[in-house]
């Protein structure tokens, strides 16, 4: 008879274990990332009855605390960094000390050091871009720090303009076209071109000048004269692109010679005609830029990190890495985190969206896979199960009861 209060105290402590498990879930209802646990239960060693032919079991004991990795729900929000793994796969963490964590929470923020990390100060982990080498792929802390798009001196342009075909051709027939223009060091420069109406019929001369001052190099172009069909109004004969030599720059900065873009699709949509019209320029373009700072992030379904510049350019800086397992269930939770054990076996690397691992969503969370409902269930089936236990021991104390009464 002593025998059943043990039988019952197991059953109290497992189902004690099994509330607190649910109670777990529960308060972590609303914790991006957070995966819900379950509780599995097992028979313990059984004795043999007095007859011999039946085994009376010891009770209940807890045999393991699982985790479930179904899919979490996702929360939009207005943070770029804010990440979330559509499909399997697990973020990689590195903290001060070195130690590798795997979590399924993306709340990221790039840090006072400017290395984009969690909530929790560890470091997410992934390759980085370096502009003319390309992607670097080894793995090390995501560093956004002092990030800037390098100037590009200006190597081709292209004008869409429409000159006026009655335009007087005494030498005051003339019509400027401007843009601004970069050198290697990203300082501005404005190259203008005139053109003049000649006496030849549809023909204009065509004058470059560097930033309008008679003490800049000297601007040559191998296009010094246009002529314009008749009857079309378009440039006459084989059309070709322009080379124009711009010399030294006395700030040392290289830019040039500059090619005047005339026959790419591009340019043809940009086209210069004549017709009866006032001149006029439609459209200017060229392929320089200054250097830019950094104004805002975006994240791919790839992992790529892309930062905005302010001068207009988008540009690849790093690339968020996942981690997978062939168990996942092998896998030691540590608060939000996991780390790996022999029955996980090692992390697998790999590009989001490749190598079986999920693809990246940016500006959303993950949110807890915790099934209120269902915990509510597991929770009553806890507490009836926790007070049955209780009656066996009640039960068993009043038969000892009864069993002392008989002395008497």
């Amino acid at each position: 008879m002593a025998s059943s209060l043990w039988i019952g105290t197991t059953g109290l402590a497992a189902s004690e274990k099994q509330l607190g498990v649910i109670g777990n879930n529960l308060a972590n209802a609303n914790t991006a990332g957070f995966k819900a646990s379950d509780t599995s239960f097992a028979c313990m060693l059984s004795q043999s009855a007095a007859s011999g032919s039946q085994r009376v079991g010891q009770g209940v004991t807890v045999s393991g605390i699982g985790t479930s990795f179904s899919q979490g729900s996702f929360q939009t929000t207005g943070n770029a960094t804010d990440m979330s793994i559509d499909g399997d796969g697990f973020f990689i963490l590195k903290n001060t000390e070195g130690s590798i964590y795997y979590t399924r929470a993306g709340s990221f923020n790039v840090n006072e050091s400017g290395l984009l990390a969690d909530v929790s100060g560890y470091n997410v982990q992934g390759y980085k871009f370096i502009e003319g080498a390309g992607e670097v792929k080894e793995m090390v802390d995501l560093d956004l720090q002092n990030v800037m798009s390098k100037p590009k001196a200006t190597e081709k342009f292209m004008i869409g303009l429409t000159l006026d075909s009655q335009t007087a051709t005494n030498g005051t027939g003339t019509f400027d076209a401007s843009q601004v223009i970069f050198d290697s060091l990203g300082t501005e420069h404005t190259l203008n071109i005139t053109f003049t109406k000649v006496a030849t019929v549809g023909e204009w001369s065509v004058g470059y000048k560097l930033d309008g001052s008679s003490t800049t190099p000297a601007v040559t172009g191998s296009l010094t004269t246009i002529t314009f069909d008749g009857a079309t109004g378009s440039i006459a004969g084989t059309v070709a692109d322009a080379t124009i030599d711009l010399g030294a720059l006395s700030s040392g900065a290289t830019m040039g010679p500059l090619k005047w873009d005339l026959t790419s699709t591009e340019a043809k949509a940009k086209s210069i005609t004549s017709f009866a019209t006032t001149s006029r320029v439609n459209s200017v373009s060229n392929d320089g830029y200054s250097q830019g700072t950094l104004t805002g992030l975006s994240v791919n379904d790839s992992g790529i990190v892309e930062g905005m510049f302010s001068n207009g350019k988008r540009q690849s800086l790093a690339r968020v890495l996942l981690a997978s397992f062939g168990n996942n269930q092998g896998l030691n939770k540590v608060g939000s985190n996991f780390v790996p054990s022999g029955e996980s076996g090692a992390a697998v690397i790999n590009n989001p969206g490749s190598g079986g691992v999920g693809t990246l969503r940016s500006n959303s969370l993950e949110m807890s896979n915790t099934d209120v409902a269902a915990e509510f269930i597991k929770m009553i089936m806890a507490q009836r199960a926790y007070q049955a236990n209780a009656k066996v021991i009640t039960s068993s104390d009043q038969m000892l009861q009864q069993l002392m009464a008989i002395k008497q």
